[in-house]
């Protein structure tokens, strides 16, 4: 059915806007779709495609990085969540990087290696990076874009251990 894949299409340019995820999502409906021994995709099938595809990607990564890096996700995701779903890598993500280090009495890295961490998360499909040209001043501002739900993962990661949020 037509409708189901523009919906299907609608989600996922919502969510992340990559094509690789659309494919992942498509390939997960059909997975459910054939393990319900059924003929077409139902509306329950892509809601639980849904949470599987975003739930796969950062719940299978963040528990295997290193503290540094896990750190810089959950500062990237709380600048998300202040900015309306977009992180200014710096100095805003730094920044915050840099007081949840300090806050734990940890030392935080330089701001080369919280590049290089931001492109590592990068290549693991965590985060799409974009440069923007700003429209009250000159330059280019690096800025990330989560590619799965921030917000659900900012509650769990909050919720289920209650260290305000260090990825400990």
């Amino acid at each position: 059915d037509d409708s189901v894949l523009i919906k299907m299409a609608k989600i996922s340019s919502e969510i992340s806007g990559d094509a690789r995820f659309s494919i992942k999502l498509l390939e997960k409906v059909v997975v459910l779709v054939d393990a319900d021994d059924k003929s077409k995709i139902g509306e329950t099938h892509i809601k639980q495609a849904l949470r599987e595809v975003q739930k796969s990607d950062i719940e299978t990564i963040f528990p295997t990085l290193p503290k540094h890096m896990r750190i810089v996700v959950v500062s990237l995701c709380r600048e998300c969540e202040r900015n309306g779903g977009i992180a200014v890598t710096y100095p805003n993500t730094y920044n915050s990087y840099v007081f949840l280090m300090k806050n734990h009495q940890n030392f935080a890295v330089g701001e080369r290696q919280f590049r290089d961490y931001l492109s590592s998360l990068e290549m693991l499909g965590l985060f799409q990076l974009q440069w923007r040209s700003p429209n009250n001043r000159r330059g280019r501002t690096r800025i990330a874009i989560p590619q799965f739900d921030f917000r659900q993962f900012l509650s769990t990661v909050y919720g289920s251990n209650g260290n305000n949020g260090d990825g400990r």
